[in-house]
């Protein structure tokens, strides 16, 4: 095994944990050795992450969770930047709901999806590459995308950079402490996802990187556990008679889906504090 050290806080002490994964010993961080990385990150998610045949999302319905905290933290007043934007679809919805939107995507195929099918102001790299003007933005989002990023502390400071002072972060990653993860083989798998996934947080490692790129975290969602919601939506199909059927989430804008987006009962609060899923969402504001 080649020696390594953990990218967050230095120390030699780690352990595998699976499919080739490190984690460390310390901080809790996990992370696929360099030599697993994807050798062209561009050419891997414009070929092979996003295939020719990807269609985007085509059930809008399944943004109703990112709806909840977006409706929360973040109220509509000044320009919204998605970084990891893909096909733009959450992106576009966001528009409609009322958002001034911009979106960042590396994928070369998915940002000229989110051009042609949206008309989305998409621009295809990284961030750093955008070169946006320092506090051009009030808030930030970024669903899954920070355990795909080479240098995870580079990202987060750039983002802190082009927040006004005050703007807000919305950012999603896999929980790698989740129960999930930990009673499932497979969802470990899903969560660590080889090579996609470069690094694998848990609650205490997302903060101190976000504590360390200058920002405040004010609010923490957990997912509940899928091995837990999974046969309660199983149950709650058998008994539904009516509703709101796939494809008519499918056709609901984005301002019925921000309008209509739940709120989190205490109940799930409280089950997701003891027993977390694989989703772990932080809200945070630029110091």
């Amino acid at each position: 095994m080649n020696f390594e050290r953990c990218y967050n806080c230095g120390s030699a002490e780690y352990r595998p944990i699976a499919v080739g994964y490190l984690r460390c010993r310390t901080c809790g961080l996990g992370w696929l050795p360099r030599r697993s990385w994807p050798k062209d990150q561009e050419r891997h998610y414009s070929e092979e992450y996003y295939p020719e045949n990807y269609a985007g999302r085509k059930n809008k319905g399944a943004f109703s969770y990112r709806f909840r905290l977006v409706k929360q933290y973040l109220v509509p007043q000044g320009e919204l930047l998605e970084i990891g934007a893909a096909s733009g679809d959450f992106l576009a919805l966001l528009r409609e709901a009322g958002y001034a939107v911009r979106g960042v995507e590396l994928s070369k195929r998915a940002a000229e999806q989110a051009r042609r099918n949206y008309g989305l102001a998409m621009i295809q790299g990284t961030l750093e590459r955008a070169k946006f003007e320092t506090g051009t933005f009030a808030y930030v989002v970024m669903y899954h995308v920070l355990e795909h990023v080479p240098d995870p502390k580079a990202a987060l400071a750039e983002v802190n950079r082009v927040l006004k002072k005050g703007g807000r972060l919305l950012i999603e990653v896999p929980n790698v402490q989740s129960v999930d993860a930990k009673v499932s083989r497979k969802l470990m798998r899903s969560v660590l996802d080889v090579p996609n996934h470069l690094y694998a947080f848990s609650p205490r490692t997302l903060r101190s990187l976000l504590n360390g790129a200058g920002f405040r975290v004010i609010a923490e969602e957990r997912s509940v556990p899928f091995i837990i919601t999974q046969p309660l939506r199983w149950m709650a199909s058998c008994l539904k008679k009516e509703g709101t059927s796939r494809d008519q989430q499918a056709e609901a804008s984005g301002r019925d889906l921000f309008e209509r987006a739940p709120q989190s009962s205490v109940w799930k609060r409280y089950l997701a504090s003891v027993l977390p899923g694989m989703k772990l969402a932080l809200i945070a504001e630029k110091i």
